[in-house]
């Protein structure tokens, strides 16, 4: 999640800096004016996003999805193979946009169309972790995390102002994913559900000692 705000914060960035073509020398703000609000916002907006990410990364803590150390490294295998296909995926769109502007051919937009596959690719992860954990506040985090890369891909096309608002609302709700995430209990004890049947029969352990 974060290097997708790390490679939207740098599209603004340079989305700012595209900006100055319209500059002419000398620079006379009569002809300048109705830019400058455009470039401000996207500089302004990589900086939120900036900022945010920084949060974003001192909140992030290891918990493993799964207590059992095997089922933990199925987990992590699943996700190294999905981060393999992601590669993959990345470079054969890089190559066919590259052979397309070569031959002349109109290109495509390269990052949108690579978001969307992060899309997908998002909510299969979902699904995957479904198989090792259905636990509430894992759910909701990672389906959470893929709300924010559909608002990331929404940014990458809405007009000036409106790209902004999507990315850093993006950014806000992945900071407070992570924060309450942190402070939900992964692996509740058995003794907080309370079973009166269990009393009854004396099988609740935690009553005798």
């Amino acid at each position: 999640m974060g290097k997708q705000f790390e490679i939207l914060s740098l599209i603004l960035l340079r989305q700012s800096f595209k900006e100055f073509v319209h500059f002419t020398e000398p620079i006379e703000w009569t002809q300048v004016a109705e830019f400058v609000p455009v470039m401000l916002s996207d500089a302004l907006g990589a900086g939120l996003v900036f900022g945010l990410l920084r949060l974003f990364y001192a909140l992030q803590k290891h918990r493993p999805i799964t207590l059992d150390a095997a089922e933990a490294a199925k987990f992590v295998t699943t996700k190294k193979f999905l981060a393999l296909f992601l590669l993959t995926t990345f470079a054969a769109i890089a190559v066919h946009d590259g052979w397309r502007w070569l031959r002349g051919v109109e290109t495509y937009p390269f990052f949108e169309v690579f978001y969307t596959v992060l899309i997908f690719s998002d909510i299969l992860l979902v699904l995957i972790s479904l198989r090792y954990n259905s636990t509430y506040s894992v759910v909701f985090r990672n389906s959470g995390f893929a709300v924010a890369t559909v608002l990331i891909r929404l940014a990458l096309t809405a007009p000036p102002f409106y790209n902004v608002g999507l990315g850093v609302a993006a950014a806000i709700l992945s900071l407070g994913l992570a924060y309450i995430y942190n402070n939900f209990d992964l692996y509740p004890p058995p003794s907080a559900v309370k079973n009166p049947i269990l009393k009854a029969d004396g099988e609740n352990s935690s009553d005798k000692n």
